[in-house]
């Protein structure tokens, strides 16, 4: 059995080395490459193993560089230098494309029927049931016409504005020096979409108190969805029935809390809405107002191709989850490494106090003490741009791959009709179905010819001398430069939520407050 497993192993492999040849791009190989399930564990153990190795920047050694996850963050460059901006890993079980090159990767991701999510990843993404994000084809259409709205409504994006802040001053006034700012950025952005995506206000430092307990309930919902994100890998690599039997009973319990809260709150918040009509609820947050467009979903194109008309009860609690993972995780890491960066650079930070103590003053000769989303927010040109600036160099994002549906004559390179493409020629090379393609954003972001002195924060690259008064557009990059919130139809659909949630937090925690190292 053994020798049969490795005869089809090394086939594989031989069959992945010739379509590598045959392409004409470069290629290297490894045992394993970072979508594998067993990545997880190389993963923990190869970045144990050199963690001190890691710290000195030199990126990782060639021999484990494709069994890390994501391996391309501590690597920068170094493999594009090596390899090129579009070169090949043969594996047994794939052929890996990596791509660092913006107008290559660009054009990939803009073919979304072409070029699909890793089915067998995007599975995992489903502890809860299917979303926005891991579905494909008319049904994605189906899932974008009704989870957009909601993300995109100016009812949340208040309600995200008015919350953060409430919670920030809550936080402030309980700091502690022994405090860890890590720990309370996290309790932040959790405490925010515990109102926002679920309509639960959160107080803070409440925790698992019995009055905050309802009955039928183990914990509370922010400590069983904070659980949720501290487990989420086994949660999202095992089957519920597995889990509950696992090293992490928790996550069972942290997940099966959960579910039971999103399915008393739908029913909750249908029968709201159906007493009131599809019309908006009062203080809508993401649930109420996913199950409002449901509600309205019967004349949706998108849902007749599909033979449908509305979202199950488990595509919503899907796509809360998504909602949740993203809104919390990246916000938070964002601001984290936005805390560091200021705390570091204190001519950074006076500028971006400098916008905020000017936005705050307008608003006082306009005879207001506190900001409004609708009137503030677009005045933040300076901090969101830091915001970007913060992204390109530390990439905060999901990998971005794809999978080839059919074989691909893939345009490696600036097209004829790119500004500065001159006389630059296309290379095409021919890669199978079934071909694995990731794009490499550190890479593409750290790029001197189109990020010059790329190891620099220097927010003023994102901005423009002039612009429209009541924007924060970012118009400062060429396509497919930029690639924290991805490219294409599969863009991250929470941009604007995440725009707004960070310029809530750092306006208002460095309203009255410097960031400085303890």
């Amino acid at each position: 059995l053994i020798g049969l497993q490795l005869l089809y192993t090394s086939a594989c492999f031989l069959k992945n080395l010739r379509a590598a040849r045959r392409s004409g791009l470069p290629y290297t190989w490894s045992l394993l490459h970072e979508l594998e399930a067993k990545a997880f564990v190389t993963d923990a153990l190869l970045r144990w193993w050199y963690r001190e190795h890691l710290q000195k920047g030199e990126g990782w050694p060639r021999w484990a560089r494709f069994m890390i996850k994501d391996w391309h963050y501590e690597d920068r460059r170094r493999a594009t230098l090596e390899y090129g901006d579009c070169f090949l890993v043969v594996t047994p079980n794939a052929l890996i494309c990596y791509i660092s090159d913006a107008s290559t990767a660009t054009r990939l991701l803009t073919r979304r029927k072409a070029f699909i999510k890793p089915a067998d990843k995007m599975k995992i993404l489903e502890p809860f049931g299917p979303n926005v994000v891991s579905v494909e084809g008319d049904l994605w259409k189906f899932h974008l016409s009704i989870t957009l709205p909601p993300l995109a409504a100016d009812s949340v994006a208040r309600l995200v504005w008015d919350e953060t802040a409430r919670q920030v001053d809550m936080m402030a006034a309980s700091w502690r020096p022994q405090d860890s700012h890590k720990e309370r950025i996290y309790a932040l952005t959790m405490n925010t979409m515990s109102l926002v995506g679920f309509g639960r206000q959160a107080e803070w430092g409440e925790g698992d108190r019995p009055d905050n307990i309802p009955a039928g309930h183990q914990s509370s919902l922010v400590s069983a969805l904070t659980q949720v994100v501290i487990h989420l890998a086994p949660i999202m690599l095992l089957p519920r029935w597995a889990l509950r039997w696992s090293p992490w009973p928790i996550a069972y319990s942290a997940v099966s809390e959960v579910e039971r809260y999103i399915e008393e709150l739908l029913a909750e918040e249908r029968e709201k809405l159906q007493r009131k009509g599809s019309g908006q609820a009062y203080r809508e947050n993401l649930l109420t107002a996913v199950l409002r467009t449901n509600m309205a979903a019967e004349k949706n194109k998108e849902a007749q191709a599909i033979g449908r008309t509305t979202l199950t009860d488990e595509e919503i609690k899907g796509n809360i989850f998504i909602f949740l993972v993203a809104g919390y995780d990246t916000t938070a890491n964002t601001v984290l490494f936005s805390s560091l960066i200021l705390m570091l650079n204190q001519k950074l930070q006076d500028r971006v106090l400098e916008e905020i103590d000017a936005v705050y003053a307008r608003a006082e000769q306009e005879g207001r003490s506190e900001l409004s989303y609708t009137q503030d927010f677009p005045r933040f040109r300076y901090l969101v741009a830091f915001m970007y600036e913060v992204m390109r160099v530390f990439p905060i994002v999901q990998t971005l791959a794809r999978v080839g549906v059919e074989e691909q004559v893939l345009q490696v390179g600036k097209g004829a009709d790119e500004a500065n493409s001159g006389e630059i020629e296309m290379l095409r090379p021919i890669l199978p179905a079934g071909t694995c393609f990731i794009i490499n954003n550190t890479a593409i972001h750290y790029n001197p010819d189109v990020w010059p002195s790329p190891d620099e924060i220097e927010p003023r690259r994102w901005l423009e001398s002039q612009i429209r008064e009541g924007t924060v557009a970012i118009p400062g990059n060429r396509k497919g430069t930029f690639q924290s919130f991805g490219e294409g139809p599969r863009a991250c659909l929470g941009r604007s939520f995440a725009r707004v949630e960070f310029v809530a937090i750092m306006s208002r925690l460095l309203r009255h407050h410097r960031l400085e190292f303890s």
